[in-house]
């Protein structure tokens, strides 16, 4: 009887290799996570600023259009000048220019907030119904392009004789030879009633073209 040889398991270990006679991998189930993770993704978030087509001044208000026919923001004049002008701001996209003027003979030192084609103006010694500042307007457009029209779409430059059509019985009568003065925007009082009452919104037209308007204004009174 021959002595059995016993090969030690070690010995084994390259044929294992070779032929691929090894313990097999645990099987994954499906749905399962991988050994690799799974990168995340990113998704940035843009902040889109809205599309605004114009800026309106009426008799007791600025509001701010966007292209799609919305109001964006509505400021009344009895805001405060302070918020009402960091609402403006916010919601063309711009930051104003302020200075400060000296007194003359209606108002003390007065506060300008300009954008380039509207400044707020405060205070004001004959500021109507509780107003806090009021708006002049003497360009087409602010800095960043936006048009500051009047209540019916007219701008600074806009043809006089077709703001003045549109705006039937609102002619003024103290206007000089060669323009007109335009109440587009009564929100108090009649021309031949109380001048403490009348007032709203104004309009400079001269030599055939939109001079500048301004809101609100007593229509009746000097400063």
């Amino acid at each position: 009887m021959q002595p059995r040889h016993v090969v030690p398991a070690v010995a084994l270990l390259p044929l294992l290799l070779l032929t691929g006679c090894g313990p097999d991998e645990p099987p994954v189930k499906d749905g399962s996570a991988s050994s690799t993770p799974t990168p995340t993704e990113t998704v940035d978030v843009v902040d889109e600023k809205p599309n605004v087509s114009s800026i309106v001044v009426d008799g007791d208000s600025v509001y701010v259009k966007e292209a799609e026919g919305g109001v964006l923001v509505d400021i009344p004049f009895t805001l405060d000048p302070i918020t009402a002008a960091s609402q403006l701001s916010e919601a063309i996209d711009l930051e104003p220019i302020t200075s400060v003027t000296p007194p003359d003979s209606c108002d003390g030192d007065l506060t300008k907030t300009t954008w380039g084609a509207i400044t707020f103006v405060s205070p004001y010694a004959s500021a109507p119904a509780g107003a806090q500042f009021y708006v002049h307007v003497d360009a087409e457009k602010t800095s960043n392009g936006i048009t500051v029209a009047m209540l019916g779409g007219q701008w600074v430059g806009y043809d006089g004789s077709d703001t003045v059509a549109a705006y039937p019985g609102a002619e003024l009568p103290f206007g000089v030879e060669g323009s007109s003065v335009l109440a587009y925007d009564v929100k108090s009082g009649t021309a031949d009633g109380d001048p403490d009452t009348f007032y709203g919104a104004v309009a400079i037209v001269t030599a055939d073209v939109v001079k500048s308007f301004s809101s609100p204004v007593h229509y009746w009174y000097d400063c």
